[in-house]
């Protein structure tokens, strides 16, 4: 099953010729460097790298929507819809991303052969990004004070980590490298 998955793979790429325009990857991006500051825009980056939503959209772009591009000239992902979702299977796993322009709702929902499904919504307000599961209920908080500093608080909303402005400039430095 590998061989097939890794031949296919290389067909996909052998046979368009062509990079494409990776425009889920490109939307993901704007979805992120379109927060209100720089510490809300860092934030963002890091939630879609730890969750990595980048990886799967960038696979999602390779395998997928550029060949479409190729063929038809057009990209699937091009569509002007209020909600844009777009699917992403691999051998042991199958997500989908949901971003909804207007309420600025993040959903990830995934699913691993052999677990019960996950699923989490990112939903951005001014300086708060709020963190709930499929049923509503909030996981997380977090959100910027007046330092710079992110406030990460859990479903009862005690403060269980403080990220200071340094701490994100560090980690900012670090992806820079």
């Amino acid at each position: 099953m590998k061989k097939f998955i890794i031949t296919l793979a290389l067909v996909a790429f052998v046979s368009s010729g062509c990079t494409g325009s990776f425009m889920l990857t490109k939307k993901v991006y704007n979805w992120h460097r379109s927060q209100s500051d720089k510490w809300a825009d860092e934030f963002g980056f890091l939630v879609c790298t730890l969750i990595p939503i980048y990886g799967i959209s960038t696979f999602a772009d390779a395998l997928v929507f550029n060949s479409i591009e190729f063929w038809t000239g057009k990209n699937p992902v091009e569509a002007k819809t209020e909600t844009n979702t777009r699917m992403v299977e691999t051998p042991d796993a199958k997500g989908q991303v949901s971003y909804n322009s207007a309420s600025k709702e993040l959903t990830i929902a995934s699913q691993k052969k052999g677990l019960h499904p996950t699923q989490i919504t990112l939903i951005k307000d001014g300086n708060t990004v709020v963190t709930k599961d499929k049923n509503g209920d909030v996981l997380s908080t977090t959100t910027k004070n007046e330092n710079g500093d992110f406030l990460v608080f859990n479903k009862k909303q005690e403060l269980v980590r403080t990220y200071t402005a340094d701490q994100i400039a560090a980690v900012k430095q670090g992806f820079e490298k």
